[in-house]
């Protein structure tokens, strides 16, 4: 309540005062006081979560060596892809130093659970290394390289490295061989010898070192029409090729047709073993290829009949030529098919007699099966390159 006292017989005064009651300031006091301290609680958690240690993630180490652009990829490939358990370190090797000997003094740090490193010298296989820091163990993983698949390689290896150490650093077990430390390095590497020469050496020529020639070896369903009386006889072949230069490959292969029943003929049956000397060249991508191959070939052709159950053999050489593509459908293993066709150089006639003749020939001749010049074929099976 606002009062305005005067004195008796003057006017109003200047001063004034406002009346509270006195309920009314303890709650506005306590109210006061609930702010003030809810305000200091929700600085203090700020505080904390701000104060408080975020986990941190394990680390792994990488070597990255200057000369190999593939080894280089895959640590680019590891650095630039982080998460929550592991973090790769990289660390740069010197020119002719030993991979393992800087490996071991990455480890001394105490805190590095493994070292990568990544073996690129050999031309038909990549290594994924890894030198355990606790135990002092190497492991590798041996990594298949095709022609011009260096990207699936890399890959891989970035697959191979980010798998183990997550494995490394959550104690499960890697799937990566055991080796000795011998056999992936040397412990020191020998320093070259100083070349000594006092007068020019004699010019010589330098042969590039040449590497094993690829394998590969093939299972197949062959199938061929032979005459109108056997329009089409199913055999299996399995052969195997070389690859001696780029492009270029020479195999050898053998076929069995299996035996088959003359129409015209029942008591008649034929069958073949069939000899291959093949030569071919391909082209292609990484997953697909084309060959054109052509074969000198020798035919071993087998009958007999109620009346014959010996029968006879005769040889029949040939000459082939065969379309295939093949499919990479896993690593070294592909599908391989297309279609062909074989020419015989020498015709021969399955001939029946009639049964007492004193000759084979006029009525009493009658030819069973008569080959085809010209015999398509076609083939399906699965190979696999070493």
């Amino acid at each position: 309540m606002l009062t305005s006292p005067t004195a008796s017989g003057s006017g109003p005064r200047l001063g004034a005062s406002i009346d509270v009651p006195w309920p009314n300031r303890s709650e506005a006091l306590l109210r006061s006081l609930g702010v003030g301290a809810g305000t200091v609680a929700a600085i203090l958690l700020a505080w904390l979560r701000a104060a408080a240690p975020e986990p941190s993630s394990a680390q792994v180490a990488v070597i990255r060596e200057a000369d190999s652009q593939v080894g280089s990829a895959v640590v680019d490939a590891l650095v630039g892809d982080p998460d929550r358990e592991v973090t790769f370190t990289v660390h740069e090797r010197p020119p002719n130093a030993s991979r393992l000997e800087l490996a071991r003094r990455v480890c001394a740090d105490g805190r590095t659970q493994g070292v990568y490193w990544f073996d690129t010298r050999r031309a038909d296989q990549f290594w994924v290394v890894l030198l355990q820091c606790g135990g002092q163990k190497v492991r590798v993983r041996e990594v298949p390289v095709e022609p011009a698949a260096e990207q699936a390689a890399i890959e891989e290896m970035w697959l191979i490295a980010r798998a183990s150490a997550t494995a490394l650093v959550s104690g499960e077990a890697i799937a990566m061989e055991e080796r000795d430390a011998a056999s992936v390095e040397p412990e020191t590497a020998a320093p070259p010898p100083a070349p000594v020469q006092r007068e020019p050496p004699p010019a010589t020529r330098t042969v590039a070192k040449r590497e094993r020639p690829k394998l590969r070896v093939v299972a197949s369903y062959v199938g061929d029409a032979v005459a109108r009386a056997v329009p089409w006889q199913h055999a299996i072949a399995a052969g195997f090729a070389v690859e001696p230069l780029r492009l270029l490959r020479i195999g050898i292969e053998y076929g069995f047709a299996v035996p088959a029943t003359v129409r015209t003929e029942p008591g008649l049956r034929t069958w073949r073993h069939i000899v291959a000397l093949q030569i071919g060249v391909f082209g292609g991508s990484d997953r697909v290829t084309a060959e054109a191959r052509a074969s000198v070939e020798v035919e071993l052709q087998r009958w007999k009949s109620d009346e014959r159950p010996d029968g006879g053999v005769r040889p029949v050489p040939k000459a082939g030529l065969d379309v295939l593509v093949a499919i990479r459908l896993w690593r070294g293993l592909f599908l391989e098919l297309g279609p062909g066709l074989a020419v015989p150089l020498a015709r021969v006639d399955v001939v029946r007699c009639r049964t007492g003749a004193a000759s084979c020939t006029g009525v009493d001749r009658r030819v069973a099966v008569a080959p085809w010049p010209v015999r398509p074929r076609a083939r399906i099976g699965l190979g696999v390159r070493f």
